[in-house]
């Protein structure tokens, strides 16, 4: 029978020892050899990951609000017109939501002047005045109302106005859209005026964004017997509106 060759079993522990550390520091040195070739470039990379992630959290902020809304970043409506109706559709304790309602460039002839009527200096309306005073239309504004249907607004004021003369609620078209409208006529009592009267069309239109827009035409003031009927204010909006854009 052969010989069995005695094994030292700590000496081959000790030998399987060394080979895995001999083995680790090849790795570890290996590692380290193309961390000093390429750990720079995987560094930039990482870095243009990052910016490239951020650039996209920015651009959505910038061109993505909720439902629709108009992108509001910090504070700051992203790519709001100077001649853009804005209004702000959220209820009262909600995030504020923003949109575009309508477009419109002022006539010849008027002069924007500073008009808000809303505690929110991201919402825009307008108002714009005849400086001549010579205009039929001496002055006239576009603004919004929230929450509200060009039904209700005009069902509230005729109780308001019921003491002056008025056409009522009519339905039509004006400047090539859909509209609620009323003609009133301000007596002297309205206007401390004695013996003269000025007359008022009220236009309310349709958005999308349960909020209508709201054009009041106010003409100058004059004698009673010469106060603008309601076809010349309605032939008036006609030109005043004709560029008017509501978002429908």
């Amino acid at each position: 029978m052969g010989k069995h060759r005695k094994v030292n079993y700590r000496a081959e522990q000790a030998r399987k020892r060394n080979l895995e550390k001999a083995e680790n520091s090849r790795k570890a040195a290996a590692q380290k050899a193309w961390w000093g070739k390429n750990g720079k470039t995987v560094i930039i990379a990482a870095a243009a990951a990052v910016v490239v992630i951020a650039a996209v959290w920015l651009l959505c902020s910038y061109n993505i609000g909720p439902g629709g809304s108009i992108p509001n970043f910090f504070g700051r409506l992203i790519g709001v017109e100077e001649n853009w109706i804005v209004g702000n559709a959220a209820a009262d304790g909600e995030t504020p939501r923003y949109y575009k309602l309508a477009a419109y460039d002022a006539p010849e002839g008027y002069t924007a002047v500073e008009y808000n009527v809303h505690n929110d200096e991201l919402v825009q309306d307008m108002r714009f005045k005849d400086e001549s005073g010579e205009k039929l239309v001496s002055d006239f504004f576009l603004s919004h109302v929230q929450g509200r249907t060009p039904e209700d607004q005009l069902a509230n004021l005729t109780v308001y106005i019921s003491s002056l003369k008025n056409s009522g609620a009519l339905k039509g078209t004006i400047a090539g859209m859909e509209a609620d409208y009323l003609y009133l006529v301000s007596d002297e009592n309205t206007i401390d005026q004695p013996g003269m009267s000025a007359a008022t069309l009220a236009i309310y239109y349709k958005t999308p964004y349960d909020a209508i827009v709201s054009v009041n035409l106010n003409s100058k003031v004059t004698p009673a017997a010469e106060v603008p009927t309601m076809e010349q204010m309605l032939a008036e909006a006609e030109v005043l509106l004709a560029n008017l854009e509501v978002v429908q």
